[in-house]
């Protein structure tokens, strides 16, 4: 599941790391769900 990132301020750097990950959707009476699994 996605959480939403929220940065303030004027020193910040964001890094993204490639890597392969395994993508699941599950359905839920809530709605549908996404979880994204990394292993390192």
């Amino acid at each position: 599941m996605t959480t939403p990132t929220v940065i303030e301020g004027k020193s910040f750097s964001i890094t993204m790391i490639k890597q392969t990950t395994l993508g699941i959707t599950l359905y839920s009476p809530m709605g549908q769900l996404e979880m994204n699994i990394a292993l390192k």
